[in-house]
């Protein structure tokens, strides 16, 4: 058993050009990213006609993610700019503000939005 390692390693070492011993390990498996992007602010207060804009901070888990799109979960309390994250008050009432990934739309992080009258 010993020599047979013995000789796999000799073939690594060989193989990588390198004089460090290495051992060859096996394919390594893929691990799912917990992205650190979130919409800032979280919470929102605004009266009717009020805007305001959000923004992605942090970082994302696809590192070619430069563009984000929004999305609103009710149009007749919030308007959202899809493109800006200018978020516009439309009536009373809670709605959340959505940012996704444009590369990876599983990416995504929401605010809430408070609208008073």
């Amino acid at each position: 058993m010993h020599l047979r390692l013995a000789f796999i390693l000799a073939i690594g070492i060989a193989a990588c050009g390198s004089d460090e011993p290495r051992a060859l390990m096996p394919a390594e498996t893929p691990t799912s990213c917990v992205g650190g992007a979130t919409v800032s602010p979280t919470n929102v207060s605004l009266r009717v006609r009020e805007t305001t804009r959000l923004t992605v901070v942090g970082t994302s888990c696809n590192v070619k993610t430069t563009v984000w799109k929004w999305t609103e979960s009710d149009t007749t309390i919030v308007s959202v700019d899809s493109l800006s994250g200018t978020v516009r008050a439309l009536k009373p009432g809670i709605a959340s503000v959505t940012a996704y990934s444009a590369a990876d739309p599983v990416e995504r992080s929401s605010a809430a939005v408070v609208v008073s009258p």
